[in-house]
């Protein structure tokens, strides 16, 4: 499992406008990559803003022989959030990604556009429940919108003097939530929760050399993947001292990653 966290209410604790800026390029493949992420925090929440514009030329190998790498990069997003309390936590992102001109170098087609939206709404909290010790609820949805073709970016086969003209349109829609709670009863602590996700894809192949396109291949024809996980995770610590604790993995539903 790979799992990328950004967790803004820790760089949040410092009360004031503060973030980071940086630029970087080189002369073999980046063109120049810029990044910015701009945080703004109060007593009752925070807002972060971040950014990056990415640009990827062809490399050239130990050989000396160019390798189709090139792509354009745009990335930007916005965190909202509120704390109205010390331990909880309401918390907004939305984050825009968009890939553009992007060469395969193993495939038979590049990708001239892709984009992907994804929202995330997030609720931490610690109630003044007796036997709730932490609560982790998460509800999300990612919309992915990807081309490729094989004439946009190359030159595409010929067949009795005829180029073929061949594009793949793919949506990925995904929607999914979690929640996690955590119990601790004398000596053992309890984390169990479930994990629910749909995800709605289609992907057609056209031949392009027809007005208007026509369909050649479905190759995901209106399909929809549902996957339900319920966890449960104990801890038992030993009263006595000398004994060590037993490395117990953490709750699956604690690590799992959003497709995006």
């Amino acid at each position: 499992t790979v799992l990328f966290e950004r967790d803004t209410r820790a760089l949040a604790e410092e009360k004031c406008l503060h973030g980071r800026v940086s630029a970087a390029a080189s002369t073999n493949e980046l063109k120049y990559d810029f990044l910015a992420d701009v945080i703004a925090s109060g007593e009752k929440g925070y807002v972060r803003f971040f950014t990056e514009l990415k640009e990827n030329d062809n490399y050239e190998d130990g050989d000396g022989n160019e390798v189709r790498s090139a792509f354009d990069h745009k990335q930007a997003g916005i965190v909202l959030g509120y704390t109205p309390t010390e331990n909880r936590l309401f918390e907004l992102t939305i984050e825009r990604n968009e890939f553009s001109d992007a060469l395969y170098p193993g495939s038979g087609m590049d990708s001239p556009e892709e984009s992907g939206t994804f929202y995330k709404l997030r609720y931490l909290d610690r109630p003044d429940i007796a036997w709730i010790d932490d609560i982790k609820a998460e509800v999300y949805l990612s919309e992915v919108d990807h081309v490729m073709d094989n004439f946009s970016l190359r030159e595409p086969p010929v067949m009795m003097d005829m180029p073929m003209l061949r594009e793949t349109d793919t949506t990925s829609d995904t929607t999914g939530g979690r929640l996690v709670l955590t119990s601790t009863m004398q000596n053992t602590s309890v984390t169990y929760g479930i994990d629910l996700q749909r995800n709605k894809r289609n992907a057609t192949l056209y031949n392009m050399n027809m007005t208007p396109p026509q369909e050649l291949f479905y190759l995901w024809p209106d399909a929809t993947i549902r996957q339900f996980m319920a966890c449960v995770s104990i801890r038992w610590m030993p009263q006595r001292a000398w004994l060590m604790p037993l490395p117990i993995p953490p709750c699956p539903c604690t690590r799992r990653t959003w497709p995006t």
